[in-house]
């Protein structure tokens, strides 16, 4: 009965537990927000594309920690603590490292935008691969500063430590100039070209 009042009392204040995890809220998944819908779509598979108005969830390959995506909002879900990772306008795509270590988004932030960010299994963000695909190469790099339509997206994990990135886009200035290029990127910010 206690602990019934206690839940009452935690639903009244808006059921946010007053600690952080890595910087972000903790929530516990019994709290106010959107429970995880079992007829949502759960993939057991490495990748998935998921649109601002669909909802899906994708495990690590260990089974946790999970990644949940509805109403614009990245989720990542261990332990009974649900923490938004980020809120996302279009179109993301997630994928984990085949150990379960990362995990990759590829964030469509417009129509003329993609965005590549890599966290860990607690959700904190890796560091800047956009920045280190960028500059592997003079040339992408100066179209990428002349262009305002530029896709920077993980293709797929080539190992647990390593991913398979596209750089791509267009300029607007004449001449105008295409680009799409495939990148090794490491999580140490090691690329090479493929």
């Amino acid at each position: 009965l206690a602990v019934m009042g206690l839940m009452s009392i935690w639903a009244f204040v808006g059921g946010k537990f007053p600690q952080t995890l890595n910087g972000g809220p903790v929530t516990p998944i019994a709290s106010n927000t959107a429970p995880i819908p079992e007829s949502s779509q759960t993939i057991r598979d490495t990748t998935l594309e998921v649109g601002a108005n669909e909802s899906a969830s994708l495990a690590a390959p260990q089974g946790t920690p999970v990644l949940f995506a509805s109403n614009e909002h990245l989720d990542l879900v261990d332990g009974g603590i649900r923490r938004t990772i980020l809120e996302y306008p279009r179109t993301l795509e997630i994928g984990w490292a085949p150990d379960g270590n990362h995990f990759f988004v590829n964030n469509e932030e417009g129509s003329n935008i993609t965005e590549l960010n890599v966290y860990d299994r607690k959700g904190k963000l890796h560091e800047d691969l956009n920045e280190k695909a960028l500059n592997a190469n003079s040339h992408l790099k100066d179209l990428a500063k002349r262009s305002s339509h530029i896709y920077i997206s993980a293709k797929k994990w080539i190992d647990a430590g390593t991913l398979e990135v596209e750089v791509s886009g267009h300029s607007d200035e004449a001449p105008v100039e295409e680009f799409d290029v495939r990148l090794r990127v490491t999580l140490e910010g090691m690329v090479t070209k493929l």
